[in-house]
């Protein structure tokens, strides 16, 4: 074989080590957006039994300064819920972002393989 033959191959094998790499982070990152769904379920499951809480709080206590603490238990119940899931669907945006970016390396990574595939044949 000549010295172009090496180096094609040498670039080959470089390619498809990268490329191997890129399917590896992307499985990573599919996991890790797995693993926020499931975050995601256990917040919904988390909320649900947080409202359960303020009704048993709402029949138990009476009077003006209960429905005042009711109303900021509520209304902080709802901040801190609306800013866990802008907070996750953020993660999931960027995860999901971070997919697509590999997706497309690796197709940038295919397209050269095949184009060293063909040089390499000639």
């Amino acid at each position: 074989m000549d010295k172009d033959s090496h180096l094609i191959e040498a670039s080959l094998r470089t390619n498809k080590k990268r490329q191997e790499e890129e399917e590896e982070k992307v499985f990573q990152l599919r996991q890790k957006l797995q693993g926020q769904q499931w975050l995601e379920e256990d917040l919904k499951h988390i909320h649900k039994q947080e409202m359960q809480l303020l009704d048993i709080l709402r029949q138990g206590w009476q009077g003006a300064e209960a429905r005042g603490f009711h109303n900021y238990l509520e209304e902080q119940q709802q901040v801190d819920s609306s800013n866990w899931k802008k907070g996750m669907r953020q993660q999931e945006e960027e995860i999901e972002d971070s997919i697509q970016n590999s997706k497309m390396q690796l197709l940038d990574f295919q397209t050269e393989q095949q184009e060293l595939q063909t040089r390499w044949l000639k």
